[in-house]
């Protein structure tokens, strides 16, 4: 009896890892963008798309890529040009996401800004063709 319980502890763990990811597929516009600590209004107003796990978007004339990891409490993990560690908020419309680099994790401590914030807005067919 006691092996069974075990079994379906261990497939109820299972399924709330599943539920911890947002669903967040689809296109986004950023409207605000900060790097190292400073605001970075070239990025502001450009279309980012999420598919499967991985957050694409312009910068510079190239695409840059960000394959996010959601965990519990609302941690995200993205890797790219560098690991980074983080939080974010998911709402209907919004996503927000704050990370730093994962190296410097017990750097900082009580600075105000992370390494790299963006704020999107989802996209609605509307919107798409404007």
């Amino acid at each position: 009896m006691i092996p069974l319980l075990m079994v379906g502890a261990l497939l109820c763990g299972a399924d709330e890892k599943k539920e911890t990811a947002p669903k967040v597929e689809g296109r986004w516009r950023i409207v605000y963008a900060e790097e190292g600590g400073r605001r970075n209004n070239a990025w502001e107003q450009k279309i980012a798309t999420v598919k499967d796990d991985k957050l694409s978007y312009e910068s510079e004339g190239k695409t840059r890529t960000l394959k996010l990891t959601f965990g519990p409490h609302q941690t995200v993990k993205a890797e790219g040009e560098g690991t980074f560690r983080g939080v974010y908020i998911h709402g209907q419309d919004y996503l927000c996401i704050s990370l730093n680099n994962a190296k410097d994790e017990d750097k900082g401590r009580g600075e105000s800004s992370a390494s790299f914030i963006l704020i999107l807005r989802k996209q609605r067919e509307k919107e798409k063709t404007r």
